[in-house]
């Protein structure tokens, strides 16, 4: 769908002479100078949309060599046991009418599924995924306005055929078969190939469909990406932006289409944020245009995550430049901390305006910690229980912007005299920044309880006392659990905090027992 490349923006004249185009309008020198009617430049919604069919092919073609050398290595090691069968809860056509089944057993490493493997991948999508009821105020505007979209798509849909992309992927991975099996890579060369179509007619481009179908190609990408070693990708983001930017902020306007626009801004408030890059402008008035975005705790932490990616984007080369008069350097050091001590303020306001029902539970003992967890993954004698995966997640989004912003501010104060206010400032930011990892680590169990292979059939997980943990948590455990993990972990283990003796090495664990489970390639450290 979007070329991941950096595309020539010259004149159609340069671009076929293969010349450099100095861009100059209305006419480039080089025609000029030759004397030629210079074509002039394309749109830059055309820019950000680039064919990637051919790229597409290969690795399609790729994977089904590799997909046949593991069928051939599986059937040798294989060919004197008998086949496992997996009987799955039958396809229901109209998923509308759908009732989340049983967990699905977690099967074998080399399972056999009745019926087209494309009817299952849907099942487990669709019941884990989106169907699972969510608290009204946790809306995050992706996955749970798929059904309705899905159900009225056509058969060849960039949106229907995405879906199927992410959901093959993500059944694949939960039978520790990797994440980019041939079929899943088709259905996103067929996704791609029909979204490169109604671009380039320009045809469809205001449509909420088209739009979730390209963040679900990113989500496939993500999901690729992380088994493959490779870093997010942004050129699906990219895409979607400029989607955005061709139908005009002002025409998302309902619950799903605004919800998708959230949905976009917090995918890229975590790519700038992660990265340290500035947010593209314009985005963060994304939530005045919704008079209900005040009542949104995921809309609300976003908007003070814009802050923190621009003030982090800012604050970092003025730590480490020295170029500045040193008043000049003084000044804007104590303007920045002042700043990052209000959004402090801000993201503790935030966290004291959640629905009680929200608020973790510290629990300890026999009695709500399984015997196994302890030896699997318990940092400390206790844990946290949640009122579900999403709002641990949440609250671990919170976490990790304190630990961004107080990490900031023991930089800038790192540079300026130590004054008792200074100290007293830098001590109170070290002992936040342990609390939020220590809160961090409580999480784990909750979010992937017991569990250490992919083969685990049965998992436990802790429970509030006088509240047996919820059937759902049985499906979105194993399904979200460990995912919702990478991202605040990973970003723990990567940064120089100081932390407590042999913490670090114990976060590391999990990470690979993470990584063990979902099958997940890790780089080096």
């Amino acid at each position: 769908m979007v070329y991941t490349g950096q595309p020539s923006r010259g004149c159609d004249t340069c671009r076929k002479r293969r010349i450099k185009c100095d861009e100059r309008k209305p006419e480039c020198l080089h025609c000029v100078r030759t004397k030629r009617k210079c074509p002039g430049y394309r749109d830059q919604f055309d820019l950000a949309w680039r064919d990637q069919t051919v790229v597409a092919k290969k690795s399609v073609e790729r994977g089904k060599r590799g997909h046949k050398k593991e069928e051939r290595e599986r059937h040798h090691s294989s060919s004197s046991s008998s086949t496992q069968i997996i009987d799955l809860t039958p396809i229901v056509e109209d998923f509308q009418e759908f009732s989340p089944p049983t967990l699905l057993p977690t099967p074998s490493p080399s399972p056999t599924l009745r019926g087209p493997p494309e009817d299952h991948a849907l099942c487990f999508f669709f019941t884990r995924y989106v169907l699972p009821q969510r608290d009204p105020l946790a809306r995050r505007g992706f996955l749970e306005y798929t059904l309705p979209i899905y159900s009225r798509s056509g058969p060849h849909s960039p949106l229907k055929l995405s879906i199927q992309a992410v959901a093959t992927s993500m059944l694949s991975g939960a039978m520790n078969q990797g994440d980019d099996p041939p079929l899943a890579r088709s259905f996103y060369l067929g996704a791609v190939q029909h979204m490169k179509e109604r671009v380039i007619e320009q045809r469809d481009c205001a449509d909420d469909e088209l739009l979730m179908a390209v963040m679900l190609l990113q989500m496939y990408e993500q999901l690729v990406g992380r088994t493959k070693k490779n870093t997010s990708p942004k050129a699906h983001l990219d895409g979607a932006l400029a989607l955005i930017k061709h139908r005009g902020v002002g025409n998302f306007k309902g619950d799903v289409s605004r919800g998708l626009l959230y949905y976009v801004r917090s995918v890229f408030v975590e790519e700038c944020t992660r990265n340290a890059k500035p947010m593209p402008r314009g985005i963060e008035t994304w939530s005045e245009l919704s008079p209900d975005s005040d009542q949104i705790p995921t809309v609300r932490l976003d908007t003070i995550m814009v802050d923190i990616a621009n003030l982090q984007a800012y604050s970092l080369p003025l730590l480490n430049t020295t170029e500045l008069p040193a008043g000049v350097r003084f000044s804007r050091l104590m303007q920045t901390i002042n700043y990052l001590t209000d959004i402090d303020d801000r993201l503790t306001s935030w966290s004291w305006s959640l629905p009680s029902t929200w608020a973790p539970i510290r629990v300890s003992g026999k009695q709500s910690i399984p015997p196994n967890i302890p030896q699997a993954g318990l940092y400390e004698q206790y844990c946290d229980v949640y009122a579900s995966i999403f709002i641990a997640s949440l609250w671990n989004k919170l976490r990790l912007s304190q630990i961004r912003t107080k990490n900031l501010i023991i930089g800038c104060l790192s540079q300026v005299k130590a004054t008792p206010n200074n100290i007293k400032l830098r001590e109170a930011c070290q002992l936040g920044i342990q609390q939020a990892v220590d809160d961090i680590c409580a999480s784990v169990p909750f979010n992937i309880g017991d569990r250490m292979q992919p083969e685990d059939k049965i998992v436990h997980y802790p429970m509030a006392p006088g509240r047996p943990v919820p059937n759902d948590h049985y499906q979105s455990g194993p399904a979200m659990g460990g995912w919702s993990l990478l991202q605040p972990l990973g970003a723990v283990w990567g940064m120089k905090l100081k932390m407590r003796d042999g913490q670090r090495q114990w976060i590391g664990g999990q990470m690979a027992r993470i990584a063990r489970i979902y099958g997940i390639r890790r780089g080096k450290g």
